[in-house]
This record gives C-alpha cells, structure tokens and sequence, in this order.
C-alpha cells in the first residue's frame, strides 16, 4: 500500500468508513513501551548519511507496558549541528516501513506574523488538545509561537517569521533555519508502521546536505536517540472478521492458469509465512498476504520468507528488494549503501562501497572482505603495520 508523506492515502471512501464504523469493534487497551536510549555517539558528516541500529523489545518482559502491535511511534533525537536546516531524518521499522520524520529545510518565508493549518492526520486516538498540538504538529520552538487553537481537525497556528520547521505557505522565500541549536530531546512522530510489530531492528538515518557554505570543521553528531512505542499488546483486530477476496491485499502475484490450486477449493494449511489474511495453496507463493517478508522472482511471482536473503535488503513494507551486485548485504540498492561485500570485493568504511582494490592508506583484509586502515606512517601496507611504503617524508627503517 503506497502512502505520501505530504497526502497521506488519498482519497478516503466516506460511505465505506461510516458503515465499517457502525459494526466496529473497540480497539484493546493502549500500552506505552520506553525503550532504554542508544547513547552512541556518531558524527554527521556533509554530504553524507548516518546509520543508527536499534534492537527493539517492546517491553516484552513488563505485561502493563508490552506493545506487540503499533499505532505510532515517536523518536526522541538529540543532535548538535552546525546548520540543523541541512538535515534530514528518516526511520525504519522493522517491517521495513520508511518514515521521513524530518525533511531538510532551505527556505523560509518573511513577514511580521504568518498563519498556517495543519490538517491533523493520523493524531493517536483523541490526541487532540491545543497542547499537544503545540509539541508534536507543527515542531517549532514556542518562542516562534503567538498562538496556537484547534478547530475539529485542523490546528491554527500563528507563528512569528523565520519559523525553523513548520511548512508554510506565501510571502518571500529566503535561506532558513540556520540554527546551530540542533535538537535537544526533540521528538518526532510517525504512523506509518500502524498495525506492524514492534519488536526488532529500527533504523534511524540522518543525512546531512549542506545547502550554503559553512565551518566544515564543526561536524554534527547525533548524541543520542530512543523510541518511544505506542500500541496494543494483543491483535487490534478481531481473527474473526471476514476478509472479502475483493479487498484482500495482494501484491499481483503472477497467476498461472496450470496451478492446482484456486482460490475457491483450497481448503489445506497455508504456509507457515503466510500472515492470518490466508492462502490459495500450500507454498509460500501461494500466500494472500506474507506474515514477515518477500522478495519476486523474474516471473514477478512472490515468494514469502522470514527474512530477506542474502544479496536483498528490508525496503518499503514487507518487500525485500535486491543489493548493488558487489553487495553482500546493504540498506538500499545502490553502490555505495553496502553493509558487506561478495566473495573477491572489499568494503570500503569510507564510501559504504564494495571494491576490488583498496585506497591508498588501507589493506585487503580477505578475512573479513574489509578495507582496513594501515599505520599512520604508512601510504600502502599488507597488514596495519607492515608498511609496503611509507608516508610522504618519511623513510623505512629495518630492523635486523
């Protein structure tokens, strides 16, 4: 299902949501999970990304704050950076649903006081309270704030000029938020992930593209981050309800007129990655809808798994999509998103890129397929200190 960070899902079927509403059942009570804080300090560097792994429980080990099934999620960042309007910000669940929590922002409108709605799509339950809105809709610091009220589901807001983060629309565009402040503890919120599990690898990418020049020699650094869960611990929607085959969610698995099996006499058991939605045969390319991951074959024919395979990565949804063809593993497909290279490549640290020769300053370690990093004193080398020659001004010394 495609989803638009500025639009949402579209248009909406007002007649089929009030009648799903008149047989609705309650959604299970509303747990909060706090996952403990990744305190890795990692810098950001220009024109570059920064990759943050976090392994998420959802508070399996406490049942009055377990979340197994999310409605939205919020990401606490503290970030020091010299231009915090060239930064960009992006997580992943482990499903591999990518949010854009934050877009870089070059442009500002000017003007004494400015108003702008914001129409409150996907606000949790009834979040609605001016308050609320104020922390997590329009992400200003109040001090840019004259007033802020809510109307059914549209929040007004009006702010002073030179507002770092909200959108806005009219007057004269200008270079913005050039703030060295960075975010201290700021949060952000998606929904994006509703309905998936909480539990496993969330990826926190920020990437920095400087809009104008700066002090380069003042890095950012990403301080520390945490998630903040919200959700159920149980399945939010009845195992009960019926799934009517014309809005069944499929992912135009390629039908081959010889297959035994159909979708109205198939009554067997369905594969172990097939999710509760059901299946029209036994295999797992048979499934309606895939409980963890899939990835396609040439034919476009789905094949459910429980992880991506080698060579693939987690990208939107459930999809596993394929690696550069160096890659071993990586977090996006091109060449320079590896994570690890293919027999006869190396890694290369610098440029996330899979190489058959390393630069100069570095050596093939084969055990690992890594460009590791020679001596200081060396410009190439076989091994850390074993220099094969030395750095400019310098000379070997043998030692008998």
């Amino acid at each position: 299902m495609s989803v638009s960070h500025l639009y949402g899902f579209g248009l909406m079927d007002a007649e089929a949501m009030v009648m799903e509403a008149e047989k609705w059942t309650t959604v299970p009570q509303q747990h909060v999970c706090v996952e403990s804080t990744d305190r890795q300090i990692k810098t950001i560097r220009p024109n570059s990304a920064v990759r943050s792994i976090y392994k998420a429980s959802g508070c399996s080990d406490n049942p009055n704050h377990h979340v197994n099934y999310l409605e939205h999620v919020v990401v606490r960042i503290t970030i020091t950076h010299p231009r915090r309007g060239d930064l960009a910000i992006y997580l992943t669940s482990p499903s591999g649903t990518r949010s854009q929590l934050l877009a870089n922002r070059p442009f500002s409108v000017s003007g004494l006081f400015l108003h702008i709605s914001v129409f409150l799509v996907g606000f949790p339950r009834n979040d609605f309270s001016e308050e609320t809105c104020k922390q997590r809709s329009c992400g200003f610091h109040h001090t840019h704030l004259v007033d802020c009220s809510v109307t059914g589901f549209s929040l007004m807001c009006i702010l002073r000029q030179q507002t770092p983060l909200c959108s806005l629309q009219g007057g004269t565009a200008k270079l913005f938020d050039h703030s060295m402040e960075g975010f201290k503890n700021w949060e952000f919120m998606t929904i994006h992930c509703w309905g998936e599990r909480a539990a496993g690898d969330w990826i926190l990418e920020v990437y920095d593209t400087p809009s104008q020049l700066r002090n380069f020699k003042t890095p950012g650094k990403l301080k520390e981050w945490s998630l903040v869960l919200y959700g159920t611990s149980v399945q939010p929607y009845s195992p009960t309800n019926e799934f009517p085959k014309v809005e069944r969610v499929r992912y135009s698995r390629v039908e081959d007129p010889t297959d035994d099996y159909g979708t109205e006499d198939y009554a067997g058991p369905c594969d172990p990655e097939c999710s509760e939605v059901g299946c029209d045969g036994p295999g797992p390319d048979h499934c309606n809808d895939c409980l963890h991951y899939y990835y396609k074959l040439k034919n476009n024919t789905r094949i459910c798994v429980s992880s991506c395979p080698p060579g693939h990565y987690h990208a939107d949804k459930k999809r596993c999509r394929k690696c550069a063809p160096n890659c071993e593993s990586c977090f996006g497909s091109h060449g320079d998103q590896c994570l690890s290279c293919k027999y006869g490549y190396f890694l290369n640290g610098e440029t996330n890129s899979c190489t058959t020769h390393c630069p100069d300053g570095s050596y093939q370690d084969t055990k690992k397929n890594l460009c590791q990093k020679c001596s200081e004193n060396c410009k190439t080398c076989t091994e850390s200190d074993n220099c094969t020659e030395c750095r400019e001004g310098l000379s070997e010394k043998i030692y008998e």
